[in-house]
């Protein structure tokens, strides 16, 4: 008896570059997003002693900076694993854009709150 193993489809070239392309900017986005978030402490500056609850600035920084990490970090070694079994990948550099951003304006609103 002959035992064949089933044909995996090729390697998509538009898919990996696309995928690439979208990551890219998605890491540029997070490194800007991480920078930009530093100035979150100047939400403070209309605080009166008494009413300014400043630990909102440090949740909202962790919230921007999560997001940024876990899109910089974790997308692509999930890309790796998806790309190595042969499946699409372009919607996960386009997740985490969307991960840079809902992460980055989460983290501001949270940080809005001081007041």
């Amino acid at each position: 008896m002959i035992h064949q193993h089933p044909v995996s489809p090729p390697i998509r070239t538009w898919d990996v570059v696309l995928g690439a392309v979208l990551y890219s900017i998605g890491a540029c986005l997070g490194t800007l997003a991480a920078y930009v978030t530093m100035l979150f402490g100047m939400l403070s500056g209309s605080c009166s002693a008494d009413a300014c609850r400043e630990e909102f600035i440090w949740y909202g920084m962790l919230v921007s900076w999560g997001g940024a990490a876990f899109a910089v970090l974790v997308v692509p070694l999930i890309m790796l694993v998806l790309a190595l079994r042969k499946r699409l990948i372009w919607y996960l550099g386009l997740l985490s854009i969307v991960i840079v951003i809902a992460a980055f304006l989460g983290g501001h609103q949270i940080a809005s709150q001081v007041v």
